[in-house]
């Protein structure tokens, strides 16, 4: 748990609720996947827009 801690807030306080953390893990990976859906859907509307360039 607390390599998990030190890699969610690196140089912050080490927590030692497992609580948190375990929430603080699971707010960062819904963030990572947001972003990452944002990033496939960004990717698709430019190999649409490379297509119609052809």
């Amino acid at each position: 748990f607390l390599e998990l801690c030190s890699v969610l807030d690196p140089g912050g306080t080490p927590k030692s609720d497992k609580v948190a953390i375990l929430s603080d893990a699971a707010r960062a990976l819904n963030h990572l996947r947001a972003e990452a859906q944002k990033l496939k859907d960004a990717n698709a509307i430019l190999r649409e827009s490379i297509m119609n360039l052809k």
